[in-house]
């Protein structure tokens, strides 16, 4: 997996959108920064103490599974795309630089795997 260069980044919050064949994952920083990725194969998050779920539906056949809680910060977040779908990694790579350097403003077209550790901030008590 190719790390993304987001770790230490204050989390507003994250957001799983969609269904079984159609999902996005959502991460949005606390200086209001949103990253959009397709979700290829699946999502792990692994959380700390003050970590908040709350799913809720997303029209008739979808939902949102949102991660928030107070203090949060990105500790590691990884990315990769599934073997099957033949990516050349030094395109990946040059493009997810692109994609973290416009602040997600450019589109990071792969369906991904994606890992993301939470932790709390110090100052929180989230740890």
């Amino acid at each position: 997996m190719t790390d993304v260069p987001l770790q230490g980044e204050p989390l507003e919050e994250l957001m799983l959108i969609g269904n079984g064949k159609d999902a996005e994952v959502i991460v949005v920083l606390g200086d209001g920064r949103r990253f959009v990725l397709g979700l290829g194969k699946g999502l792990r998050v692994h959380g700390c103490q003050g970590l908040v779920v709350e799913t809720v539906p997303w029209g008739d056949i979808s939902m949102v599974v949102r991660y928030s809680g107070p203090g949060l910060v990105i500790s590691r977040m990884r990315c990769e795309v599934p073997k099957w779908a033949g990516c050349d990694p030094e395109e990946f790579d040059v493009d997810l630089r692109r994609w973290v350097e416009s602040g997600g403003r450019e589109e990071l077209a792969w369906a991904l795997v994606v890992e993301i550790e939470l932790a709390g901030s110090p100052s929180s008590g989230a740890e």
